[in-house]
C-alpha cells in the first residue's frame, strides 16, 4: 500500500511538472482525472498541448465533461444558417436598456451581476441551439427583474425540441426556434412541467421522449414577446462586435454559433476563469475524420475588451471551462453567427384544474353574468 501511494505521489509530481513545462497549470483534481485516461487519449492530449505551447496560447486544456466523447455531433448541434437568413419580429420596439454601461465599457458581465441562471447540461444531444436560446431568454427576464432569484427560473428545453420544429438532437438554429416562439405566441413551460429527457447516447431519438399530450398550459408563466437576429458584418460570417454589444446592453444576452468541430474547444479547462479561447482548429486530423458544416452554439453574457473576448455561457455542465462559463476571442471560429436575442415577459396564470387532466389549449375567460342578462 505504501509503495502504491509513493508511486502515485511520484506520478502526480511528474504530471504537474509536465503541465508546468507545457504552460498547462492544472489543479490536483484535473491531474487525477488524467490518470484515468486511456493511453490513446492521454497521448492525444499531450500532443495538443505541445502544439498549443508552440503557438503560445493562453487557454488551458484538460479532461472535461465532454472531452472523451468520440462523436462531436452528440454534444454540439449548431447548423449553419443558409444565405445569411435574418429573421425579425419587425416590431421595432425599444426595451429596457442598461444605462450603466456602453459599448465602450471595458468589461461588462451579466454573470458577475448574478443575472444568469445556473449552468445546464445538454448531454449527448446536439441541442446547444435550444439551450443557448433559453439561456438568453432566462437572462433577459432577470435583466429586467433583477430581484428574481436566478435559481428559481428554468425554462423547458424539452418543450422546444418536441414542439418547435426548429431542430433536434441532430442540430438546429436558435433563430428558427425564436421565430416559432414569437409567431405561435408560445407559453414557455417550466422545467418541472416538461423535464429534459433527450440526454441520450444516440442523437435523433429525442422525439421518443415527447409527451403524447401537451403538458398542461397552467404551469406556463412566460412567453416571448419579441425577438431579432443580428445581420452578419459585411464580408464576414458573424455579427459585428458593436452590434452584439448593443444587443447585450438592451436584451441581456445573445446566442452565438461558431463554426468549429470543437475537438479542442471541448477540452478547455480554466483554473479560475483565466484563459481565452482563440481560433486553434484544426490542431490535428483524426483518422477517418470528415469536417462538417456545423458547430456549437452558446449564450454571450458579456465581454472583456482587455482580453478582446466574449464571456460565454456553455451548456456542457460545470465540468467544462470556468464552472461552465468561458472566454472566447472576438470573431474566433466566426463566433456570432445566428446571433439571436429574445424579449420575455410574464403572463397571467390560472390555478391548476382539480381534475388533473392535461389541457392542450388555454381556457378562455368567462364573462360574469350581469343582473340585466338575467
Amino acid at each position: 500500500m505504501k509503495n502504491k501511494a509513493k508511486y502515485l505521489v511520484i506520478l502526480l509530481t511528474f504530471l504537474f511538472i509536465d503541465n508546468v513545462m507545457s504552460g498547462q497549470l492544472l489543479n490536483p483534481i484535473m491531474v487525477q482525472k488524467e490518470l484515468k485516461l486511456s493511453p490513446a487519449l492521454k497521448k492525444q492530449l499531450d500532443s495538443d498541448r505541445a502544439i498549443l505551447a508552440k503557438r503560445n496560447v493562453k487557454f488551458v486544456i484538460g479532461v472535461t465533461a465532454v472531452s472523451q466523447e468520440k462523436n462531436v455531433q452528440s454534444y454540439t448541434g449548431a447548423i449553419r444558417v443558409a444565405n445569411n437568413v435574418v429573421y425579425s419580429s419587425n416590431l421595432n420596439k425599444v426595451y429596457l436598456k442598461n444605462r450603466m454601461a456602453t459599448p465602450a465599457t471595458k468589461v461588462y458581465s451579466m454573470r458577475s451581476k448574478k443575472l444568469v441562471t445556473p449552468i445546464r447540461n445538454q448531454g449527448r444531444c446536439g441541442s446547444c441551439w435550444d439551450f443557448a436560446l433559453l439561456a438568453c431568454a432566462e437572462t433577459n427576464y432577470l435583466f429586467k427583474n433583477p430581484s428574481v432569484d436566478p435559481n428559481t427560473l428554468n425554462f423547458s428545453e424539452q418543450q422546444i425540441i418536441c414542439q418547435a420544429n426548429a431542430g433536434s438532437c441532430y442540430g438546429g438554429t436558435s433563430s428558427a426556434a425564436a421565430k416559432w416562439m414569437f409567431d405561435k405566441k408560445v407559453s414557455l413551460l417550466p422545467e418541472d412541467n416538461m423535464p429534459y429527457t433527450s440526454s441520450l447516447p444516440e442523437a435523433g431519438n429525442e422525439k421518443e421522449n415527447c409527451p403524447s399530450l401537451l403538458t398542461s398550459v397552467f404551469g406556463a408563466k412566460f412567453k416571448v414577446v419579441d425577438y431579432g437576429v443580428l445581420p452578419n458584418e459585411s464580408g464576414k460570417d458573424h455579427a459585428s462586435v458593436l452590434d452584439i454589444k448593443n444587443a447585450i446592453l438592451q436584451h441581456g444576452a445573445v446566442t452565438a454559433a461558431f463554426w468549429a468541430d470543437s475537438l479542442v474547444f471541448a477540452q478547455i479547462f480554466s483554473r479560475v476563469g483565466g484563459g481565452v479561447y482563440e481560433e486553434q482548429e484544426p490542431l490535428y486530423t483524426p483518422e477517418n475524420y470528415t469536417p462538417k458544416p456545423r458547430g456549437h452554439e452558446v449564450a454571450i453574457v458579456g465581454w472583456d475588451d482587455n482580453d478582446q473576448c466574449w464571456i460565454i455561457k456553455n451548456s456542457w455542465g460545470t465540468g467544462w471551462g470556468d464552472s461552465g462559463f468561458g472566454k472566447m476571442k472576438y470573431g474566433a471560429n466566426n463566433i456570432g453567427s445566428d446571433a439571436t436575442w429574445v424579449e420575455v415577459e410574464k403572463i397571467n396564470t390560472r390555478p391548476v384544474p382539480t381534475n388533473n387532466q392535461p389541457v392542450t389549449e388555454p381556457i378562455k375567460p368567462v364573462k360574469p353574468i350581469t343582473r340585466k342578462q338575467l
